[in-house]
């Protein structure tokens, strides 16, 4: 069994229970490498708190994923650097890359 988890407000014994109730896998949503993006995107996580959820992941035994988005319109590739780092310092763990798409709006005229 998956699970969708937020970083903030994961705890050891959050994933103590998790574990007891048969969750084997728990996926995060990471999105940045880097702390300022995810303040722009009100991400309300640190790199840290990241770090450290992964660590309690490794302790209890479930499998951790973590999926970064990159391309964001304000983002420099300094960021995405920042990014790859630590998907690269996460290396025994399965990482997911995404792409930021930006649609138009439906009421823009040039969508006709």
């Amino acid at each position: 069994m998956e699970n969708w988890g937020r970083i903030n407000g994961f705890t050891l014994g959050l994933a103590e229970l998790l574990k007891r109730a048969g969750c084997e896998q728990i996926h995060f949503g990471v999105e940045s490498g880097f702390g300022k993006v995810l303040q722009r995107i009100k991400k309300d996580i640190h790199i840290s708190s990241v770090l450290e959820s992964v660590e309690i992941c490794r302790k209890t035994e479930l499998q951790c994923l973590a999926s970064f988005i990159v391309g964001f319109p304000f983002e420099t590739w300094d960021d995405v650097k920042r990014t790859r780092q630590l998907i690269a310092s996460l290396n025994k763990k399965k990482c997911s890359l995404f792409r930021a798409q930006a649609y138009p709006l439906p009421c823009d005229p040039a969508v006709g």
